[in-house]
């Protein structure tokens, strides 16, 4: 289970499979006759993770066991995370006017989006 805020409201996310590499994943749905999507969004070359992405996997590439060690120190700051934002003044998630959905700001990001188009 990750995350750092806790609510009700909030469904946990739980992540078995954090640890395995995407190959590793790839391989078992191969191996397993797993169907799986591996189409790329059109607009992901965009997005911010997968500039982060690439340069993890150029570290990676230079020094095998980087992101399993990012990973393991970001699991190792979680319960001081937990431990000073539940230090903090608690926030609680609105509601979009729109939709319902639970939301950080006024609107949810997708009536936000829909509106644009």
């Amino acid at each position: 289970v990750v995350g750092v805020v806790s609510d009700k409201k909030f469904v946990k996310k739980v992540k078995p499979l954090r640890q395995c590499s995407e190959k590793e994943n790839v391989l078992y749905c191969l191996l397993n006759n797993v169907e799986y999507d591996d189409i790329e969004c059109p607009f992901a070359h965009e997005a911010l993770r997968n500039s982060v992405r690439d340069a993890l996997n150029e570290l990676e590439e230079k020094h095998p066991g980087v992101k399993i060690g990012v990973l393991h120190s970001f699991d190792r700051m979680m319960p001081f995370l937990r431990e000073y934002f539940s230090e903090k003044e608690p926030r609680t998630p609105n509601r979009c006017p729109q939709c319902g959905e639970l939301t950080s700001g006024e609107r949810c990001k997708v009536c936000e989006m829909v509106d644009e188009l």
